[in-house]
């Protein structure tokens, strides 16, 4: 049987499983009140809609004493921001019952009737997120697989605390002074960086690096005309990101493009090869627009990435539909769009911006343009 069965399987033995003990527990406990259903049931015919956001004055008043009862309230009456734009039906809600049992359903549905609108209630009940439990909810059940790209699911020190590591600019560049320094010592990189910042590094959650120049070989790579500084390294340098505990890179800057597009893809292909997720550049604007999801804890963290460098001379290609290129933040609102896109599906984001001038302080800073 092919991978692809046993998932289609898998995702229908989860949902016949939820289905049925949800069956057997409301006919054991069946206590529904026949005119509080029709209530509820001719108000979501009037409104056109699954789910309702109403006054918790607009709620009838219904006696939760089985599943039946308490999937009506949720279905019906949970406010959008309760359910943080997941599409949350009766698919779902089997799922959560069969995983949480029928006390969290009903105190979630005790939560809808008592005007609650905080999504966290989820949290509170289960230790997940309503954005982390519909992804498990796509992972079992095999719907929505898309939901699942650029998710990585990280292991934290800590079950009270997530911690970013962030650490720019790196250059392995081929006769840079830095690297030629490093290749004099006895034990490479790692004479060149204490112990204990190492240590640091990769203690962290999640150790996220500005990767600032190109990977490709010496033989076929041509730097891009003009620019004074263009920075090269050999592809088996990629190793190095593992000392530093490198889990995801940026490529928003203005160097990854030094070796023109064939030096660009190269890069791209080397961190494939590698298995290190990169964010702010592509091989086209989808690729470079793409958001980094990191779950922890039971909160799903969104990483985006956008470069404002090179205002004048654009050496740095940026991405268009159908060229590969870096993700730029000359025209703010287009990235926005993107944070605003992370925001809706995740519960925190993180976005960083590779701007300002070389050598040169700006009033007002970056910083406090941000702000």
């Amino acid at each position: 049987m092919s991978g692809k069965c046993r998932k289609i399987m898998y995702a229908l033995i989860v949902t016949v499983f939820a289905a049925f003990l949800w069956m057997i527990c409301c006919e054991n406990d069946r206590k529904v009140s026949d005119k509080a259903i029709g209530e509820t049931t001719v108000q979501s015919m009037q409104s056109g809609e699954k789910t309702v956001s109403l006054e918790q004055s607009d709620i009838p008043k219904i006696e939760i004493e089985d599943l039946t009862d308490a999937f009506t309230v949720i279905l019906q009456y949970a406010p959008k921001d309760m359910l943080a734009g997941c599409t949350v039906d009766e698919s779902f809600l089997m799922w959560f019952y069969a995983q949480y049992g029928r006390d969290a359903v009903i105190h979630i549905a005790f939560d809808v009737l008592d005007g609650g609108n905080d999504p966290d209630v989820w949290y509170e009940e289960t230790g997940n997120s309503i954005h982390v439990l519909w992804l498990l909810y796509c992972r079992d059940s095999g719907f929505g697989q898309h939901e699942l790209e650029n998710v990585y699911w990280m292991q934290t020190a800590a079950a009270s605390e997530m911690v970013f590591g962030f650490a720019g600019d790196i250059n392995f560049a081929e006769n840079w002074y830095t690297t030629e320094y490093m290749k004099e010592q006895p034990d490479g990189l790692r004479d060149c960086f204490s112990e204990d910042l190492l240590a640091q590094m990769q203690g962290v959650d999640v150790m996220i690096m500005n990767n600032e120049f190109t990977y490709a070989n010496k033989k076929g790579a041509t730097s891009v005309y003009g620019k004074a500084y263009t920075f090269r390294a050999d592809p088996q340098k990629a190793e190095l990101l593992e000392i530093f505990g490198t889990d995801t890179v940026t490529l928003a800057n203005n160097h990854v493009y030094d070796y023109g597009k064939r030096g660009f893809l190269s890069t791209l292909d080397v961190l494939d090869q590698e298995g290190i997720p990169y964010s702010g550049a592509g091989r086209n604007l989808k690729d470079a627009s793409k958001i980094i999801y990191y779950v922890m804890n039971g909160r799903k963290v969104a990483f985006v990435s956008a470069t404002q460098i090179e205002r004048s001379k654009q050496y740095t290609k940026a991405a268009t539909e159908t060229e590969p290129g870096v993700l730029k933040a000359l025209h703010p609102e287009k990235f926005l769009k993107i944070v605003k896109e992370a925001a809706q599906n995740s519960d925190y984001v993180i976005a960083e911006v590779h701007w300002g001038t070389c050598l040169l302080y700006t009033s007002p800073s970056p910083r406090d343009y941000a702000a």
